[in-house]
């Protein structure tokens, strides 16, 4: 079941920075509460840039936005796009989780 406009046209759901970090959060192992927390440990930094890097490039958020709802403020979310950008560059491996994140989420949203 879909959900439609008023006019009964379908709607797509919207990838939300909500839903890619539950996705990153499957894909690494690390409960969604522990990307949030403030640690800075590398078990939840990396993946934690990860959904940064994913919510700047598929969603239209800002980066306040972005900051709000990962419990940061903007200047840290551009940061950690840096770092997510930086590790996509570096970390073939990395670079194939997060698109296979990406590809499972986009498929989530064309799919409804």
């Amino acid at each position: 079941m879909s959900a439609t406009h008023d006019l009964g046209m379908p709607t797509l759901p919207r990838v939300t920075v909500v839903t890619i970090l539950r996705a990153v959060s499957a894909e690494f192992g690390i409960p969604e509460l522990e990307l949030l927390a403030h640690r800075r440990m590398k078990r939840s930094c990396v993946p934690r840039h990860a959904v940064m890097g994913l919510a700047r490039s598929l969603t239209p958020y800002s980066l306040p936005q972005i900051g709000r709802a990962m419990r940061r403020d903007h200047t840290t979310v551009l940061a950690g796009i840096h770092r997510h950008q930086e590790r996509m560059a570096q970390d073939p491996d990395y670079a194939a989780q997060i698109r296979a994140v990406s590809e499972r989420l986009q498929g989530a949203k064309s799919d409804a």
